[in-house]
């Protein structure tokens, strides 16, 4: 059994953190899993990437986000990026420019070894048709590569992650204190917020 994972029947569970929060090395003895958010900010160096795919021992999930150019709008605080966004970036647009910084993102997630992509809406991804006509087209373009793509909707309805998560073949991620998770798969992804 690796380190962090927990065995319950024929459920595996996996515990990691956003982010190395400790000395890698001491990570990969203490967890078998961790989400890279560095990869929403900016775009890391492929040595940067490599290094730690050939640190991490074997059996180990990594989970990337996807680069905010995708799914924030220009006016979002989180660009404090080395990329000057222009106003059509961000909420899954099925534009040249978000189509760009996907397959950025693949990039990087090839060279890391990850398992999954997380795409982390905004709460400004409202729930419209807008929204499901952007992400169909957006879904429809893309190359998903070997990855599991998992999608955290900010605000929605039930009703209205249920739809998305079925109609894009994508996994459904939640804080499971805040909203009951909605299983599409056999794959759930639990992430919990501090508060």
């Amino acid at each position: 059994m690796l380190p962090g994972q927990i065995l319950s029947g024929d459920v595996r569970i996996h515990v990691g953190t956003c982010g190395f929060c400790e000395a890698r090395e001491r990570y990969f003895q203490d967890f078998d899993t961790v989400e890279i958010q560095q990869t929403f900010y900016r775009i890391l160096q492929e040595k940067t990437l490599e290094r730690w795919r050939k640190e991490a021992p074997e059996g180990f999930i990594f989970s990337m986000k996807a680069f905010q150019g995708v799914t924030h709008p220009p006016n979002s605080p989180t660009w404090r990026s080395n990329v000057r966004p222009s106003k059509e970036v961000g909420l899954l647009r099925p534009n040249s420019e978000v189509l760009h910084f996907w397959r950025i993102t693949l990039r990087e997630a090839e060279l890391l070894g990850a398992r999954f992509i997380l795409i982390q809406l905004p709460r400004s991804f409202k729930e419209t048709e807008e929204s499901f006509e952007n992400a169909e087209r957006f879904f429809s373009m893309i190359d998903r590569g070997e990855f599991e793509i998992a999608v955290e909707l900010r605000g929605w309805s039930e009703e209205g992650v249920k739809r998305f998560v079925g109609e894009f073949d994508v996994i459904d991620v939640t804080d499971p204190l805040v909203r009951i998770p909605l299983h599409h798969g056999d794959v759930n992804y639990y992430r919990l917020h501090g508060r």
